[in-house]
């Protein structure tokens, strides 16, 4: 099976995504947290996977609030995506993504009697699931020589568990005390080198978060 580690454009992404979110941190305000009302929350989403190709996704998201100066909570959150193509037309047919950690720092916060709006960066560590179709993929390889040589690459149906990080962003709207519309933006980076997963890969989901 081939494998391939992470392209160099793909670790000059990582490092940008850690490097904005560490700028982020440094701006959050450690007086919005008085603002904070819930202990915990919970979220259902749906959205899609994107980079490469795109699938449909449904999500859940719990936070537990800790009550630091700093406005962090932490809890886990999972999305699944389902009956998507990555960029070079391999079916990928399950991408499950738990993050068994997923901390998330306050960066602003605004309340009006009982409604709000929150906006987060997020930072998790845990590990992924997917499952691959059977693929053949028409490549083109170019010997010592400076010939094209036409192939085609096939893959068996196969699935692969991994470890992956995530960063990335989440706001909440309040409309109420209980319940709220959430929006999370989340980039994941797997830590292995299976060469039928990328290297980097997006989220985005709109949801209801539930508060008590």
């Amino acid at each position: 099976m081939p494998r391939r580690a992470l392209s160099s454009r793909e670790i000059s992404v990582l490092w940008l995504l850690v490097a904005t979110t560490g700028a982020l941190l440094a701006l959050s305000p450690s007086e919005a947290h008085a603002q904070r009302r819930h202990d915990t929350t919970e979220a259902l989403m749906v959205g899609g996977r994107f980079d490469p190709g795109a699938a449909w996704l449904v999500g859940y998201d719990l936070e537990i609030e800790l009550h630091t100066p700093c406005g962090f909570n932490l809890g886990p959150a999972a999305s699944v995506a389902f009956g998507g193509l990555d960029g070079e037309a391999q079916r990928q047919d399950l991408l499950a993504s738990l993050d068994i950690l997923r901390g998330r720092f306050l960066l602003d916060e605004h309340h009006c009697g009982s409604c709000g709006y929150r906006l987060q960066a997020l930072l998790g560590a845990g590990m992924y699931f997917v499952m691959h179709g059977a693929a053949q993929i028409p490549r083109v390889y170019v010997n010592d020589n400076g010939d094209a040589i036409p192939v085609i690459e096939r893959y068996v149906d196969e699935w692969r568990l991994g470890a992956q990080l995530t960063g990335g962003m989440s706001a909440d709207w309040w409309f109420s005390e209980e319940w709220a519309i959430t929006g999370v933006l989340a980039f994941h980076v797997r830590l292995d080198d299976y060469a039928r997963m990328p290297g980097i890969w997006a989220e985005a989901s709109l949801g209801i978060r539930f508060g008590t």
